[in-house]
C-alpha cells in the first residue's frame, strides 16, 4: 500500500496518478473529497482529512509500504503566523509515521531549504527533514526541487494577453524551472524501488534553467507578440501589489522576503550537476500546455 498525502496538489495528484499507471495500490488524502473522486474512479482509497489531523493521518498511514509527505498548502494568503500553522502539520506527520511504524517516506521539500536562514513560507522545509532525520527506523528520501513552472502561469498568461509580465523576481535569473508532474513521476518512481537508504537528499530541475527574460521571449513567439518582455517590479510593489489582492501583511512580507532570497541567490541549487535528478519537461512544451487550456476555456466561455 502507498499513501500519497496532499493528493489535490500538482505534484501529489502527479505522485498518484503515476502510481496507480503502474498498477500500485494506492491510499490518497485530500482536504477536498470532491477532488479526490478521479483518484477513487482509478482504484484508489480516499480519504478526506485536514493536513494537521493526526488521528486520520494514523489511519491513512496504516498498513503503508511507503508514505508521500508534503507540507500543504504552500502559503495561506491571510495567514498571521503560517509557521505556526506548519509546526501543527509537522508535528501531525511525524506523530502518524512514527505511531504507525511507516518503514518508509519520500518528501517532498524544495530548493530552499538550503538556506538555513529561509523565512516563512518555506522555513517548515527544514523542519520537516530534520524532524523526519531523527526518526529511528525510518528511511526517507528528501526531494529539492527547483522553481515550479506552475509559478510562470499567471507569467505566460500576461505575456499572451499584453506581450508583457512583472513581478519581484530578477528577469536576468537563470532559474532552475521543472514541471510538478515530472517531480511527481519521480517522487513514484522512488516509492516504487524503495532502494534510497536511511537518509538521502536529492535535488531536481528540468533540462534547462532559463530566466524570466528568455522565458518571456518563448512564450512571445509561441503567442505572436514579438518583442515580449518581462519587468521586475521593487520590493515595495510586489508587497503592495499583495496587500491589495487581499494578503495579510505577515504573508505579504514573507513572499517578499523569500523572493528577495532567490534574487540574492541565497536560495539555490547547492549540488553538483551531475549529481541531480534532471527531468525531461522543457518551458516551451509546458507554456504550450498553459496557452492552449487557456485558449480552450475563453472559447467555452464564448
Amino acid at each position: 500500500m502507498f499513501v500519497v498525502t496532499g493528493a489535490n496538489s500538482n505534484t501529489g495528484s502527479g505522485v498518484a496518478n503515476a502510481l496507480l499507471d503502474r498498477g500500485a495500490t494506492v491510499r490518497v488524502i485530500g482536504r477536498n473529497g470532491e477532488r479526490l473522486q478521479p483518484f477513487g474512479e482509478r482504484g484508489a482509497e480516499l480519504i478526506t482529512a485536514e493536513p494537521a489531523d493526526r488521528a486520520a493521518l494514523a489511519r491513512a498511514f496504516e498498513g503503508a509500504t511507503a508514505v508521500y509527505v508534503m507540507l500543504q498548502p504552500g502559503y495561506i494568503p491571510t495567514s498571521d503566523d503560517f509557521s505556526a500553522y506548519q509546526r501543527a502539520v509537522i508535528d501531525a506527520l511525524i506523530a502518524a509515521l512514527v505511531e504507525m511504524r511507516v518503514p518508509r517516506v519520500v518528501a517532498l521539500s524544495g530548493w530552499g531549504a538550503n538556506y538555513e536562514k529561509v523565512s516563512d513560507p518555506l522555513a517548515g522545509l527544514r523542519v520537516l527533514e530534520a524532524r523526519l532525520h531523527a526518526i529511528d527506523g525510518l528511511s526517507t528520501l528528501v526531494l529539492r526541487p527547483g522553481w515550479f513552472m506552475e509559478n510562470a502561469i499567471g507569467f505566460i498568461e500576461d505575456i499572451a494577453k499584453s506581450g508583457m509580465a512583472s513581478g519581484q523576481l530578477r528577469g536576468d535569473l537563470a532559474l532552475p524551472m521543472i514541471a510538478t508532474a515530472d517531480i511527481g513521476a519521480v517522487a513514484a518512481d522512488a516509492l516504487l524501488k524503495r532502494d534510497f537508504g536511511k537518509f538521502a537528499i536529492r535535488e531536481l530541475e528540468g533540462p534547462e534553467t532559463l530566466s524570466l527574460e528568455e522565458a518571456a521571449a518563448i512564450v512571445g513567439d509561441l503567442s505572436g507578440w514579438a518583442g515580449a518582455r518581462y519587468e521586475q517590479v521593487s520590493a515595495e510593489n510586489a508587497r503592495s501589489q499583495l496587500l491589495s489582492s487581499g494578503f495579510s501583511t505577515h504573508m505579504a512580507d514573507a513572499i517578499v522576503r523569500m523572493t528577495d532570497d532567490v534574487n540574492e541567490e541565497r536560495i539555490r541549487m547547492v549540488q553538483p550537476r551531475d549529481q541531480r535528478i534532471i527531468t525531461t519537461t522543457r518551458f516551451q512544451s509546458f507554456a504550450k500546455t498553459v496557452l492552449a487550456r487557456s485558449n480552450a476555456e475563453r472559447g467555452a466561455r464564448s
